[in-house]
């Protein structure tokens, strides 16, 4: 296997376990609030995990704290996660138990969710020219984003001046 290849892989995989990371976290509180569903509010759990989690990094990175890093990332992913420690001591762990009928309908979102993650990973990774819409105006603010250690960042067209749209979609 190439170099790029076994990159890419690790990328992918570092990926997936950073959401099941956020996933578990956020779990018992969107259990609390969805334990109703199949589920019990596993899937919800994703979704909730990397939107308030980017929507509080980034809020954080606009009161001008440089957590637009790795190291910011991994101190605010600390702090949740001993949050949501101390939250569940304080509550019981009880609430992590699932009940034999869900644990079904968890393994198969589960496993249509890694599914589903590893097909767009790889047709992506097969093409991934930046020939239609608006890709390469993404490309330029997503790259902005991950260069600037502060929010907001600045803009690559205006020298000196910052990004003042669709600034949280491309965070």
């Amino acid at each position: 296997m190439s170099r790029e290849i076994v990159e890419s892989l690790r990328t992918i995989g570092f990926s997936y376990i950073l959401l099941v990371g956020l996933q578990f976290i956020f779990w018992p509180q969107t259990r609390s609030l969805f334990g109703r569903l199949p589920d019990a509010g596993w899937s919800v759990a994703r979704i909730f995990g990397i939107l308030l989690t980017s929507l509080i990094m980034w809020m954080i990175g606009h009161l001008g704290f440089a957590i637009n890093s790795n190291i910011g990332m991994i101190v605010f992913m600390s702090l949740l996660l001993l949050f949501a420690l101390l939250k569940n001591k304080k509550t019981g762990f009880g609430i992590l138990r699932v009940e034999k009928n869900n644990v079904r309908v968890i393994v198969m979102a589960e496993y249509l969710f890694l599914a589903v993650f590893v097909l767009i990973s790889f047709v992506r990774g097969y093409q991934p020219q930046l020939d239609s819409l608006e890709k390469f105006m993404d490309y330029g603010f997503i790259n902005t984003y991950l260069r600037s250690g502060f929010l907001p960042t600045t803009d690559m067209w205006q020298a000196g001046e910052i990004i003042n749209y669709y600034s949280f979609g491309h965070y």
